[in-house]
């Protein structure tokens, strides 16, 4: 199937560009996949990274879509044939950033290395194979265990390429060719194309690498972008409650369809966002944008005051609304840096640990002090009691950072996770 996508150098969040095209979604740890003849994205980098824009077919709107190619050859695909490629689906754009961030240092902190170890050891088993034919018994049990030891290391290794390496590696270690025979003269030749498969995997790795870092950067900076338009939206609501021409002696009709107005920007853009985990609050939000504007146009038309209690009130509580997705960036930023520690197996710098206590104080004191804008507590008059939990795991954390015993880096992330669940 033939589709062609508009060029996308930086996805600009209140324009969207939108296609439709087929793909392959792979679906949890199993990575069986689902075939889709036709979705509607949103293209982030083109080609690689998407936004689902609705529900349907296994998928939710806000899902993050990147392509993996490597998938798609181990699941014999094309990776020419935008209908055969395989995407792996991320739930927010939060668990994209990680995700996709997590890949690129996996590849580049980890596998490149151990492709220098790999190609350390190949060049060792070529030069001792010029000599093999008069080895003694121990200096060919030396070689035979060399082989043996770098087939163990990578018997869990999905790349193609290493698989056809790795069975060669196989091939020397038994010291005879395709028919049985004891056949040393062949090893070299053998170690040289297994040199030349592993040249060929650290290239596809910094391929890899410089693909998966921009769509890092790409997912970073459509956060920014929200995070500009939210951040608007607190400091107009904001400054709304204080307004003379809304709550004032300097209202007028004029003035308050010029309020009014000024909102239904900020709704045209809320309802374009489909980013999980944003769309739950804009949900809410939208809600209240949309009733705050009808009654600002309904005490213009009827010169009536009657109606603007209840629009402060909106307005207070849209803006805590923004308050609280700010505590969420925070322990999202948080959380990153701690995920990707967990994965690397390293441990926090003692600056870091510094600057998470304070970071995570000021998200406690947030979500507990009565707010000084509003002059009321940050949850007030929301649906859903969520700061109970939230509250209670922060707390979890900063007693983790604070223990004489040092950090323990799982409770750590577990605890992020539950805080950054429901905000």
């Amino acid at each position: 199937m033939y589709y062609l996508e508009t060029g996308v150098v930086w996805p600009d969040i209140k324009n969207p560009v939108t296609v439709e095209r087929p793909l392959r979604v792979a679906n949890g740890k199993s990575n069986e996949q689902t075939t889709i003849e036709s979705i509607k994205v949103v293209v982030l980098v083109n080609g690689c990274l998407y936004v689902v824009l609705e529900d349907g077919q296994g998928l939710r709107a806000g899902d993050i879509l990147s392509r993996n190619l490597d998938l798609t050859r181990r699941k014999g695909g094309d990776t020419t044939e935008p209908s055969e490629q395989v995407f792996v689906r991320y739930k927010s754009i939060f668990d994209a950033r990680r995700g996709i961030g997590r890949v690129y240092g996996r590849y580049n902190e980890i596998e490149i290395p151990e492709l220098r170890r790999w190609k350390i050891d190949t060049d060792w088993l070529l030069r001792t194979s010029w000599t093999l034919h008069r080895a003694t018994k121990e200096q060919e049990e030396q070689f035979v265990w060399q082989a043996e030891r770098r087939i163990r290391e990578h018997e869990r290794d999905k790349s193609e390429i290493k698989i056809d390496a790795l069975k060669r590696f196989v091939k020397i270690s038994t010291l005879t060719d395709s028919l049985g025979r004891r056949n040393t003269t062949m090893i070299p030749l053998v170690c040289c194309a297994v040199d030349r498969s592993l040249e060929a995997r650290t290239q596809q790795v910094r391929g890899i690498g410089r693909r998966m870092d921009w769509r890092a950067v790409v997912l970073e900076y459509v956060i920014d972008q929200l995070q500009t338009e939210c951040r608007s939206i607190r400091r107009a609501t904001q400054e709304a409650l204080q307004a003379s021409d809304i709550f004032g002696q300097n209202r007028t009709p004029k003035s308050l369809r010029i309020r009014a107005n000024r909102i239904s920007d900020y709704i045209r853009f809320l309802k374009t966002v489909q980013v999980r985990t944003f769309t739950r609050v804009f949900n809410h939000v939208v809600s209240e944008l949309e009733e705050a504007a009808e009654l600002l146009h309904d005490t213009a038309d009827k010169r009536n005051t009657q109606h603007l209690e209840r629009v402060r009130l909106l307005f207070g509580k849209i803006y805590r609304s923004m308050i609280l997705l700010e505590q969420h960036w925070r322990l999202e930023e948080v959380l990153i840096v701690v995920s990707s520690h967990v994965h690397n197996v390293e441990v926090l710098s003692a600056d870091q640990i510094r600057l998470f206590t304070e970071e995570l104080d000021e998200v406690h004191r947030t979500l507990t002090n009565q707010d000084p804008v509003t002059g009321v507590h940050i949850d007030t008059d929301f649906e859903t009691d969520v700061l109970p939990t939230v509250v209670g795991s922060v707390l979890s954390c900063l007693t983790n950072l604070r223990g004489e015993g040092g950090v323990f880096l799982p409770s750590l992330y577990n605890d992020l996770k539950t805080a950054c669940k429901p905000l």
